[in-house]
């Protein structure tokens, strides 16, 4: 029996596809590696650790991706239940929503940071603060959250619902007992994006949170954090073509990836099915 040629655009597409999916491989592994090796430039002369300054900006960005996740969760899940459990098709008032949160998610950082910057730490007299910092992020990740929450909402079957429907559970019961469960997974999806835009934010920062370095008494004090001092370092450390600016960069993109994979972990660890 004669083994059927596969024609050559079928080939082709699996050629490429495979390609694709190894150049991805490569991209990672290759960013990785710099990371790690970077760290390691100047090794055998300088202690490897981190200075003060990096541990106050760690536990800054820690309670900034917290307190925005406590001001966000709420509201961006609840609008995601709204728009599904509470919408019908073609809804006017869901699709302005909709509009608005895909508005607001091609705004650049930077024009949130100066909105923040007017609003909350000139209008309202935060100051430079962590809290100011937090609530401009908040609206940043927050079509983050509708849109990812939304989709998860979505892709839950519509006969779980009629299901628990069936049975005697009210809308709420059903939500809360079967949906929200069952989303889990596709919010969890959301929320690691979030943690990523918080953590790696520089330029509303910035504007909003400062750069004093030290550790904040209050929500109301300003602080750095990672990303922010991160991008300091250019400027303390002698800027590029320094080994000492190149190793601690270099060392603290190195914490950078730990700690999102740490806050993911966490977050896998509260979400999961």
């Amino acid at each position: 029996m004669k083994r059927r040629k596969r024609p050559f655009r079928e080939a082709l597409g699996e050629a490429a596809v495979c390609l694709a999916g190894l150049g991805a491989l490569f991209l990672g592994c290759y960013l990785f590696g710099c990371i790690v090796a970077g760290s390691m430039i100047g090794g055998l002369g300088q202690a490897w650790g981190f200075g003060k300054e990096v541990w106050i900006a760690l536990c800054n960005t820690l309670v900034m991706v917290f307190l925005c996740l406590a001001l966000v969760l709420p509201l961006g899940v609840g609008t995601a239940v709204f728009l599904v459990e509470y919408q019908r098709k073609g809804s006017r008032l869901a699709g302005l929503i909709r509009f608005g949160m895909e508005l607001l998610a091609g705004i650049p950082s930077v024009l949130y940071g100066l909105f923040g910057m007017i609003f909350f730490v000139t209008t309202l007299r935060m100051g430079y603060s962590i809290l100011a910092g937090s609530l401009t992020m908040a609206m940043v990740i927050l079509p983050v959250i509708v849109q990812t929450a939304e989709k998860a909402f979505m892709e839950v079957p519509k006969e779980l619902r009629e299901g628990g429907r069936s049975l005697g559970a009210g809308k709420v019961s059903v939500l809360f007992r079967l949906v929200l469960p069952e989303a889990s997974s596709g919010i969890l999806s959301g929320v690691l994006l979030a943690v990523g835009k918080i953590v790696g934010e520089t330029a509303a920062l910035l504007y909003t949170a400062g750069t004093a370095e030290k550790m904040p008494e209050s929500l109301l004090d300003s602080g750095r954090t990672l990303a922010v001092q991160l991008y300091l370092y250019s400027s303390e450390r002698g800027g590029v073509g320094k080994a000492e600016f190149y190793t601690d960069t270099w060392r603290l993109a190195l914490l950078f990836v730990v700690l999102v994979f740490v806050l993911q972990l966490t977050a896998r660890h509260f979400f999961k099915d």
